[in-house]
């Protein structure tokens, strides 16, 4: 992947790119297709607008899962039951300790969207690099909430410490930007592999606010 200084107007242009999606797509949904230590997982969430309280739906492993973040509520949508440590509220979540990134001048496209380079720092310490959208930031955070929460179902996928630095929560990678590419020095932690804003609005979200 050759990296390139990205021009200062790309930001505010994909900002009006999506306020025009927006419009367009009327009860549509955003698709992100990643891996997460090399299991693919889909997520689906509502576009600006949908009412649907930034709720989500969260595909891995045969698993499907309808999850509000920010009210700590999943309901599984496969006909398997959620344990008792899935139910723990969004609070119960372990925080781990927090990453600095430092932005760096250059950037590149993945899947199909331009990010920049973060330098991720814990005490002065080089922990891994992350190529992130920034301008993603806000429209995502539900996303980034959710793949916290997915350890819940999947332990190995539990943030693992690296390179001498402890552990850290998915929303620690993505708090400058969506994550387009995670590494951690040469070990690729999460890859996005899709994002788009024309996708259909699942039945699940259809349904949240309905009475």
């Amino acid at each position: 992947m050759r990296r390139r200084a990205l021009p200062q107007g790309c930001v505010r242009w994909a900002v009006l790119a999506l306020a025009c999606l927006t419009v367009a797509h009327a009860r549509a949904a955003v698709l992100i297709e990643a891996e997460l230590e090399g299991t693919p997982i889909r997520l689906e969430l509502g576009l600006p607008g949908e009412a649907v309280r930034g709720a989500l739906v969260l595909t891995f492993d045969g698993r499907r899962l309808l999850i509000e973040p920010e009210l700590g509520h999943i309901e599984p949508r496969d006909g398997r039951a959620v344990s008792g440590s899935a139910k723990r509220s969004r609070n119960e979540a372990p925080s781990g300790a927090e990453l600095q990134l430092q932005r760096l001048p250059s950037g590149a496209v993945v899947a199909g969207h331009a990010g920049f380079y973060h330098l991720a720092l814990f005490e002065g310490r080089i922990c891994g690099e992350v190529l992130a959208a920034p301008w993603m930031v806000d429209l995502l955070r539900p996303a980034a909430v959710a793949l916290d929460l997915l350890v819940r179902f999947k332990p190995e996928l539990s943030p693992q410490p690296r390179h001498g630095c402890p552990a850290f929560a998915f929303r620690e990678w993505a708090k400058a930007g969506w994550p387009l590419l995670v590494s951690g020095r040469e070990v690729a932690i999460f890859r996005t592999r899709t994002i788009r804003f024309d996708h259909p609005l699942p039945p699940e979200l259809r349904a949240v606010n309905q009475p």
